[in-house]
């Protein structure tokens, strides 16, 4: 009896590894699935502060709208912060996103501040840094859309 393997057995062996090995790596998180985790964040704040406002305009919306508003913001960036993205570009558009979301709600919470203060000049300063996010994030997502689609 012979403790060394045998031709044979090596060949299993070595089979086993590249199978092991390959369920391994394709197992792991692909660019398109951690694409798609960051995404459906994004889409999900959309739709739901899209819902919040429904078809009211921005002076029909009770202070607890904005309230629910800016705290789904800050939830968000708090759930993009803890998704185990890997890539590293897509790291920094997970960051880049989050920081996003936390400066609109901060926005949302000065603006509620202003209008209850009656301070026009703070409220005009919340609307534009809100303006500004908002093309932040728009040309941000249009980045992301644009790098998970790409092959």
């Amino acid at each position: 009896m012979s403790i060394l393997p045998s031709d044979r057995n090596q060949y299993v062996v070595s089979f086993l590894s590249i199978i092991i090995s390959f369920l391994t790596i394709s197992c792991g998180e692909t660019k398109y699935s951690q694409c798609e985790q960051i995404l459906t964040i994004a889409n999900s704040v959309a739709q739901q502060t899209h819902q919040l406002i429904d078809i009211k305009t921005s002076h029909q919306i009770e202070t607890k709208t904005w309230m629910q508003a800016a705290e789904l913001m800050a939830k968000a960036a708090q759930k993009l912060e803890t998704l185990p993205i890997k890539d590293a570009k897509l790291i920094k558009y997970q960051a880049d996103l989050a920081k996003i979301y936390r400066t609109n709600s901060q926005v949302t919470y000065d603006m509620i501040q202003a209008l209850e203060d009656k301070d026009i000049v703070a409220a005009q300063a919340a609307q534009t840094e809100a303006k500004t996010a908002g093309q932040l994030e728009q040309e941000l997502g249009n980045g992301i859309n644009a790098y998970c689609l790409n092959k």
